[in-house]
């Protein structure tokens, strides 16, 4: 029996020795998190492993690296630290994302120039085919999507789901960053994966927001979108600036010349209209908007005859 109490006895004593070293990578962690420079120099010369991952924190299952989370949170300082230790720049959480899409995504142009001096891919994709590009165009980051199109980033690489960095700018409203990327020769008339065109998303905005974003609708028929073209649904612009109440958005369709009297063709609402979706959805200002419309519309009509 006395033979198993070394080997025991070492295991033991092992595992003791490695648990400092492990709560010395979470704290290396937090610090990064923090953006405490002097910490993060301190336990990385303690030893701490600048690659580890994240196991104790609210984001453990993303498995973030102290260099993601100093991207994430901006602090540039901590990142030139962590690169100057040996970070793995190309490293990515278990969404497959980079430390460098954390700081497109937040917007911290200096941190992306100095992820990409490092290595770091800006033609890197994430789970669903997200790019950097669409990162910074999500968050509306005029300067860092400006940046990484001087570097190459393709203009018009879409997700899984076929979203494009003009459309993901589009249905949040960030119009500087929306001309940005017309002007890099983003395509207006692409399509995601439901037919819908930059110009029915910015028509249609977030799910979270009012309605449509009318600086963005013109600037999209400025540059040629075609203002009645219909998704796979046959929803149109101004289909859904009615149904979602977006009075001025649809006010600009309207004397853009959109079609009034389109059809929704198939699901639920086939045969709706512009107009009936107002109605139903109580939107009245956008209903009176159409209803004037088609009164001019026939007073014109019986004038012509």
């Amino acid at each position: 029996m006395k033979k198993y109490i070394l080997p025991i006895m070492l295991i033991f004593l092992l595992a003791a020795a490695c648990r400092p070293l492990a709560d010395q990578d979470q704290r290396l962690i937090a610090a990064a998190k923090g953006g405490d420079v002097a910490r993060v120099e301190n336990l990385l010369k303690r030893g701490a492993d600048v690659n580890a991952r994240e196991q104790n924190g609210q984001l453990t299952r993303m498995a973030f690296t102290s260099l993601m989370w100093a991207a994430d949170k901006g602090h540039a300082g901590v990142v030139d630290v962590l690169l100057a230790a040996g970070a793995d720049v190309r490293a990515k959480d278990s969404g497959e994302r980079t430390a460098l899409m954390m700081a497109a995504s937040g917007g911290h142009g200096e941190i992306v120039r100095r992820l990409v001096a490092a290595g770091a891919d800006i033609h890197g994709k994430a789970y669903g085919d997200d790019t950097v590009l669409l990162a910074a165009a999500r968050g509306g980051h005029a300067p860092v999507v400006r940046w990484l199109l001087e570097q190459g980033a393709g203009v018009n690489e879409a997700s899984d789901l076929g979203e494009t960095a003009l459309m993901a700018a589009a249905i949040r409203g960030h119009r500087e960053t929306a001309e940005l990327l017309l002007a890099a020769g983003a395509a207006v008339e692409a399509r995601d994966d439901m037919g819908n065109t930059p110009l029915i998303l910015a028509a249609a905005g977030s799910l979270h927001e009012a309605g449509g974003h009318p600086a963005v609708v013109r600037l999209l028929l400025d540059n040629g979108s075609e203002i009645d073209a219909s998704n796979d649904d046959g929803v149109t612009a101004l289909i859904i600036a009615a149904a979602r109440g977006s009075l001025e958005t649809a006010r600009l369709l309207l004397a853009a010349g959109a079609d009034s009297d389109a059809e929704i063709l198939f699901g639920g609402d086939q045969g709706e209209t512009a107009l009936s979706l107002a109605l139903r959805n109580n939107h009245e200002d956008v209903a009176r908007l159409l209803r004037d419309r088609e009164h001019t519309e026939g007073a014109s009509q019986h004038l012509t005859k």
